[in-house]
């Protein structure tokens, strides 16, 4: 390798910890404090700060058709593996069924989706806060099922 190849490599990787160094020294992480929603703190109640209502929850996975709960399934999921997406910001009226759906567009890496996500009680707020950086969430699909069929 000629010896100006080998100065400019050691120069880029001397530059590129620089740079790293400033970044680190200049840009330090701040501790958030991100509110954390989980399959039992996601719902509204005296003893949680979550925005969703329980019964509703419970009346969709009860009664809801497949597409409807794969819609609220799989933003959740998106959410609790801290994926972006994006979405309207209201949600629109659905011509086909007559409901207000907010329309997801999940995109990565690897893989993309969209979905529609109805738009129950509390979701808009859920979503914005998400999508803000205000919120966390680490829900367990199973989990909400279980804490929506407990008693209201």
């Amino acid at each position: 390798m000629p010896k100006n190849i080998k100065n400019m490599k050691k120069k880029e990787i001397i530059t590129t910890k620089k740079i790293d160094s400033w970044i680190n020294k200049n840009f330090k992480k701040i501790p958030g404090d991100r509110l954390t929603f989980t399959a039992e703190t996601i719902f509204m109640s005296s003893k949680s700060e979550g925005f969703l209502c329980k019964a509703e929850v419970k009346d969709i996975l009860s009664d809801g058709d497949l597409k409807t709960i794969a819609g609220i399934r799989l933003l959740l999921k998106c959410m609790s593996e801290n994926r972006t997406f994006h979405t309207s910001t209201f949600p629109e009226l659905d011509s086909k069924d007559n409901l207000y759906k907010f329309d997801v567009y999940e995109f990565g890496d690897i893989d993309e989706k969209f979905y529609d996500v109805l738009a129950i009680d509390g979701m808009s707020y859920l979503i914005t806060g998400y999508l803000e950086g205000l919120y966390s969430v680490k829900v367990d699909f199973e989990e909400l099922i279980k804490f929506a069929s407990k008693d209201i």
